[in-house]
């Protein structure tokens, strides 16, 4: 059945192609792997690959599972609900268990416990359908059913003929108007003050959250859009984020001082969950996805450069040289000729990548490129992080000052950014492309450091946020990644997103507006499932996480072994 799908008309390779995902990869390489066999579904006669008929196992055995999950909790509570009504004649809703309770009672139930007996039972009330221990894991096996939904549709939109392709066409009218309109129903229902000591520190959470959502908006629209015009701009937004690896993470463990294995696991399925299932879904290369390899890189940089010899970051000078060292290591390994790729060529598995528009280019050009651009900016991040406590009680001061000297203090500051804005644009900002891409990591810290002294100039600006740009930097990492595959479309593995998913033909307007929803609602619930799922897999106790890990792991390789011998004994012949 499957061969014949194969040979009909492309319209129905989707049908097929749902099948690739979930259990694709089994380590780090399994995406290159796969992007080295994988084909459009519209160009192989060979039929699915070992992963998409993994994925169909996969659903086949989650799906069920899940539902019938559903079935025990909603029995348990009606039992509950029985006996409550005997004991009294009415529902008793305090006796019924407390949210935090019945979250507590889910983790417990679907984590496991180190490699001991605990953790052996509950795999074989896993495996014996326990109705108890499925009612209490429902919710965890929901979130495992819909990252399987999701990337089926992932495959669907870009694998396969099921929806259109449209053109890439650039109106800088359409461009701001959509940005405009956005803001200004940002300003109008959801500018917000917050209260509290927090809400008036200089870059507060809710001020950088923010700051990531309204420039996560602008480099979306640059790219469905093709404005290369906005090049620069760009630039200078994944500047921006870099940037923010540097202070977030310095902040964190500077002031936490948490360097557990369980942290750093915690912050690496963050960065990395979603992205290493799309690959595998998708037959792409990480690199694909750039971002994702650099705040990998420039947060185990950041890690190293506070975890070693972490008992002495109360001294200053020590903390300063060990910064000063890392910034030698990064001018050796990005300055010197040869350094990068000597040092990353056993990486080349993962970090490799192969652009089908030009392939006489070596494997690790695009990410020595990608990399490069924004080398010292997260070291940037750190120093305004370590400098943080003093330019916060800077701020204050000046907030104290008398009304009058406040003011003039605060007109002097705009006039000096603003002198060194236009200084700045004219020398480096107004360059061509390949000429700015030069001069950018050696001064992209400048219009950042001019953004943050503006934006958290007075009191008033740093406690109001617009909360729809700052939901939006919440999921930025989920719409990144979703653009390539259910907003825009690629048709073939590690190509760039050259084309639109079209909906509606001939509407473009309409067509922009259906995708962009259902876009941005699926990385909002990618975010959630991430986040659920990491509490669950990776908790803060190592063991536990080690041996949740480790079953994660054989699981996966069961799905991909079933897969494989699926299509090798049986759609093959």
């Amino acid at each position: 059945a499957q061969r014949l799908l194969w040979r009909s008309r492309a319209g129905v390779a989707p049908f097929v192609a749902m099948s690739t995902g979930v259990s694709a990869a089994i380590g780090a390489g399994g995406a290159r792997v796969l992007a080295a066999t994988a084909a459009p579904p519209a160009a192989t006669s060979a039929g699915a690959a070992p992963s998409q008929v993994a994925l169909l196992i996969a659903l086949i055995v989650l799906l069920p599972l899940w539902l019938y999950a559903e079935v025990c909790a909603a029995q348990q509570r009606s039992r509950s609900s029985a006996i409550h009504g005997r004991d009294d004649g009415k529902k008793d809703s305090a006796a019924l268990p407390t949210h935090a309770e019945t979250e507590a009672a889910k983790t417990q139930a679907l984590t496991l416990t180190g490699v001991d007996r605990e953790a052996v039972r509950a795999v074989l009330r896993l495996l014996s359908l326990d109705p108890a221990f499925l009612a209490a894991s429902v919710q965890a096996l929901r979130y495992c059913v819909e990252l399987a939904a999701i990337l089926c549709y992932m495959v669907l939109c870009d694998r396969t003929t099921f929806f259109g392709a449209g053109e890439k066409s650039y109106s800088r009218d359409l461009f701001f108007f959509i940005y405009g309109c956005l803001c200004f129903g940002a300003f109008a229902a959801t500018l917000r003050r917050h209260e509290g000591a927090e809400a008036q520190k200089l870059l507060n959470r809710e001020v950088t959250e923010e700051w990531k959502g309204w420039m996560q908006v602008l480099f979306l629209l640059y790219h469905y859009f093709n404005a290369g015009e906005q090049y620069n701009s760009i630039r200078l937004y994944i500047a921006a984020y870099v940037w923010m690896t540097g202070f977030g993470n310095f902040s964190y463990y500077y002031i936490r001082k948490d360097f557990s294995v369980t942290r750093f696991a915690q912050m690496m399925w963050r960065l990395n969950f979603l992205v290493f299932f799309v690959c595998a879904a998708l037959g792409n290369s990480y690199m694909l996805y750039y971002i994702n390899p650099m705040h990998t890189l420039f947060t185990l940089m950041v890690y190293a450069t506070l975890g070693l010899y972490n008992r002495f970051n109360s001294n200053d000078t020590f903390l300063i040289f060990k910064m000063m060292a890392m910034t030698v290591i990064t001018v050796v390994v990005w300055e010197v000729p040869g350094v990068f790729k000597a040092l990353n060529y056993p990486f080349t598995f993962l970090l490799g990548y192969n652009d089908p528009r030009h392939p006489e280019l070596h494997p690790l050009h695009e990410w020595e490129f990608r990399s490069g651009l924004d080398r010292y900016i997260w070291i940037v991040g750190m120093w305004y992080a370590f400098l943080h406590p003093r330019l916060n009680a800077m701020f204050e001061r000046m907030d104290a000052l008398a009304p009058t000297a406040r003011w003039c203090t605060r007109a002097a500051i705009i006039a000096a950014c603003a002198a060194i804005a236009v200084q700045y644009y004219r020398t480096v900002f107004s360059l061509g492309k390949y000429d700015y891409n030069k001069m950018h990591p050696y001064t992209s810290f400048i219009p950042l450091t001019l953004f943050i002294v503006l934006r958290n100039l007075t009191g008033t600006l740093r406690c109001h946020t617009l909360t729809l740009f700052s939901w939006l930097g919440k999921i930025t990492l989920e719409t990144y990644i979703l653009q390539f595959s259910i907003w825009m479309i690629c048709r073939q593995p590690d190509a760039q997103p050259k084309m639109l998913l079209e909906v509606i033909p001939g509407y473009p307007l309409i067509n922009f507006g259906l995708v962009s929803m259902v876009y941005v609602g699926v990385a909002q619930r990618l975010f959630i499932i991430t986040n659920e799922l990491k509490r669950v897999v990776v908790p803060s106790h190592a063991n536990r996480m080690a041996t949740n890990l480790g079953a994660c792991a054989m699981a996966v390789l069961a799905f991909y072994v079933a897969g494989w011998c699926s299509k090798t004994f049986f759609l093959e012949r």
